[in-house]
């Protein structure tokens, strides 16, 4: 009987820890293009963590996706017109891009089915992808090189 009350308690405190776990931030962010997968870097974010017995909101302020990307190894885009946008959650949210440069956010990209268009123009382009969840909303920055 003692056993049995242990083992009770214990898949109940497994349960609780459970329910009350959750994540403090976006999941990370893909782009693949060239065949190749490279991971985006987190910028802005702001993520609601539903408890059980509690909320709590995280909000980060970061760099300039540009400022970001400053700091990256450039991505290849190789032949590829497109790229793919995937989440380590592998849930797929409301996704929007732009264009950075020094100034700013530039021009918006267009996005379908997970897949942006990347921008004609040779040379070193700093992508900003926006990803809107239930949880929250945040931005990931990749510098893609155009040839």
């Amino acid at each position: 009987m003692k056993k049995r009350t242990v083992l009770l308690l214990m898949i109940l405190f497994v349960i609780f820890l459970t329910a009350c776990s959750g994540t403090s931030e976006p999941p990370d962010g893909f782009m693949t293009m060239n065949k190749e997968v490279i991971e985006m870097e987190k910028a802005t974010y702001e993520w609601m963590n539903e408890g059980l017995f509690s909320d709590s909101q995280t909000v980060v302020d970061s760099e300039t996706p540009y400022q970001i990307a400053e700091k990256m190894q450039d991505a290849w885009s190789g032949d590829d017109e497109t790229a793919v946008i995937t989440f380590s959650s592998g849930k797929t949210p409301d996704l929007s891009a732009y264009t950075w440069n020094e100034d700013g956010r530039q021009e918006e990209l267009s996005i379908e089915n997970e897949q942006v268009t990347l921008p004609t123009s040779p040379g070193r382009h700093v992508i900003e992808v926006f990803a809107e969840w239930e949880s929250g909303s945040g931005s990931y920055a990749i510098p893609v090189l155009i040839q």
